[in-house]
């Protein structure tokens, strides 16, 4: 299914490219490029152990959504949507953000048996072409037996009429560094 839904954005990228006059890459609104992400972690108390010494940290899922005020939110929180404690309130993960679309690019990892110094940081990449980017470092580390959720606002202005873009995160903690990739079709 996930390649079909891909393979069909790009037919019709392509019919699109084969009507329309070539245009510049697909550019960000820069006034919100230092602004912080919303930030925030769960204890998760049956997280397992490594068997062996070992960092295990990393990535559990990337999405792009349109922006929603209160979302994302951690279930049972003053303010979230959804009452469940231990859940996460997120907007919906879109396939296709639409010219002038607020987007919120959530990361979500866990940290099963790190303690210590990370940070995290996005591309948004057209092919080779750099479109955004961001970072954010953890005032107080990462901690063992936790999830951390970092989401960042964005607004897509595109000057390209269409394409397909990819959202990279990478996550650094110690020596340690996870990525995940997440592709999705700008028009």
């Amino acid at each position: 299914m996930h390649n079909l839904r891909f393979a069909t954005c790009s037919s019709v990228l392509a019919l699109a490219a084969a009507l329309a006059v070539p245009a510049p890459v697909l550019a960000q609104d820069n006034s919100s490029q230092n602004d912080a992400p919303t930030v925030f972690s769960h204890s998760v108390a049956r997280s397992q152990k490594p068997p062996m010494m070992m960092t295990v940290i990393g990535f559990t899922n990337a999405s792009v959504g349109m922006q929603m005020p209160g979302f994302p939110c951690l279930g049972g929180s003053a303010g979230c949507s959804d009452p469940t404690p231990g859940t996460i309130a997120l907007p919906a993960p879109l396939a296709v953000a639409m010219d002038g679309s607020n987007v919120s690019y959530t990361f979500e990892f866990e940290d099963v048996s790190y303690t210590g110094p990370c940070s995290m940081s996005f591309l948004l990449m057209d092919g080779t072409t750099k479109l955004d980017s961001g970072s954010y470092t953890f005032p107080t580390g990462c901690q063992p037996n936790t999830v951390y959720f970092a989401s960042f606002n964005r607004t897509l202005k595109p000057d390209k009429k269409m394409g397909v873009a990819t959202l990279k995160g990478t996550l650094k903690g110690g020596k340690h560094t996870d990525v995940i990739r997440q592709n999705f079709c700008f028009m």
